[in-house]
């Protein structure tokens, strides 16, 4: 806070001293030509301030040094505003094409079915519809409160695009059981198919 109003104060004296300065030489010029153009009406305008006491002149100084103030106030708060906007622009842009980046190049793997495979192990088979996707593996899943794991057997290194992989499946529990096992675990659990996705 103390940098921003530092700011905004030396924006002011500056302001004021520049405006002061500009003042002051016009005043002296005009004075000067008006002396020359007609001594007796610049005698008049030098002595007709003698009956004015000089503290008068606080009220335009202060005047004139509160407008300048709110200026300089006015402009760094405008700098402070389009440098956030800026920001934030360039923030939302960066933020737009990293999204972009990640949900454009991501493999996206769905399960399709569950079922008994060509080796008459059961298993479940995905398919993946977006990009290539590598190291494709699926840890192990809790069956509910039945104290089985589902473990799906299987890594591939490799998946395209539209390309369908199978993955053998076992419970581990209290004793093994084969992937054909897992409905009748599910039931006797009560466990859904949705909850066990």
């Amino acid at each position: 806070m103390w940098k921003f109003y530092k700011a905004v104060i030396l924006s002011a004296f500056k302001e004021v001293w520049t405006a002061t300065e500009k003042v002051l030489t016009v005043t002296a010029v005009l004075s000067f030509l008006a002396i020359l153009a007609n001594r007796k009406f610049g005698e008049k305008l030098v002595t007709t301030w003698n009956g004015i006491s000089p503290w008068w002149s606080v009220i335009p100084i202060s005047l004139l040094v509160s407008w300048r103030l709110l200026k300089a106030n006015y402009m760094q708060f405008v700098s402070v505003k389009a440098e956030r906007d800026t920001t934030v622009t360039k923030l939302i842009s960066e933020n737009n094409q990293l999204k972009t980046q990640i949900s454009g190049n991501r493999p996206f793997i769905a399960p399709r079915s569950y079922q008994r495979g060509g080796d008459a192990r059961y298993g479940l088979t995905v398919t993946n519809s977006e990009y290539a996707g590598y190291d494709v593996h699926i840890p192990g899943v809790p069956i509910g409160n039945s104290g089985y794991t589902l473990h799906f057997d299987g890594i591939f290194s490799q998946l395209l695009h539209n390309e369908e992989a199978f993955f053998p499946t076992w419970l581990h529990g209290a004793s093994g059981i084969s992937g054909d096992g897992l409905f009748e675990v599910m039931r006797q659990s009560n466990v859904g198919l949705i909850s066990l996705l």
